[in-house]
């Protein structure tokens, strides 16, 4: 059996650089503590000190910057260590839309979709040190919409899907949740310069 520290090691660790907010980490201990309880969030903590990460829930500090190694961690042990499918990580996206402080406060002033496409940069930036998260197309014609992230490599494609249900939950304030759908149609791990992702509804 492969050494799961050994196996995260041999990932391009040294393409991560930056940091991310207490508050993004704390969101996936909540939906694991809300959804499985708290001997998965055990779980958790304990597949990350077996990476050499001593994170734990009850020790994040919401609004301190955490370096952004622990937040791939955190994916990698999930799904390598706890066997999340692809839909449970898209799950959690959206419950960290809905919980998530920062969100709560921006969305009182995203009243459409125009809004939201135009103020999606400064909101990243509440986020994360690096990355761009720009906006690329808008067509409320033939309704869809497309985001780009620029210079945000990761490690595990989890984060992606995370951010698929993540994208999809703020835009759902402003567009019908019956036919709305969000994917990400490119994505650097799979040769892609750029994070891509589009919407329709």
């Amino acid at each position: 059996m492969v050494d799961p520290k050994e196996e995260f090691g041999k990932l391009n660790l040294e393409a991560i650089k930056g940091e991310v907010i207490g508050l993004a980490l704390e969101n996936h201990f909540k939906f694991i503590l809300e959804k499985y309880g708290p001997e998965e969030v055990k779980r958790l903590e304990e597949g990350l000190a077996k990476l050499g990460y001593s994170l734990k829930h009850q020790e994040i500090e919401n609004f301190k910057w955490y370096p952004r190694k622990i937040d791939e961690a955190i994916y990698f042990v999930l799904k390598k260590m706890l066997n999340w499918e692809d839909e449970i990580f898209r799950e959690s996206g959206k419950l960290g839309a809905k919980i998530s402080y920062i969100t709560r406060v921006m969305m009182r002033y995203f009243v459409s979709l125009e809004r939201i496409f135009q103020e999606v940069g400064n909101y990243w930036r509440k986020y994360y040190t690096v990355g761009h998260l720009k906006p690329v197309e808008l067509s409320l014609k033939e309704r869809y919409f497309i985001l780009e992230l620029e210079d945000f490599p990761i490690v595990c494609s989890e984060h992606c899907r995370y951010w698929e249900g993540y994208f999809w939950q703020i835009t759902s304030h402003v567009l019908p949740k019956e036919n709305l759908k969000l994917w990400e149609t490119g994505c650097p791990l799979k040769g892609a310069k750029v994070h891509r992702f589009k919407a329709t509804w």
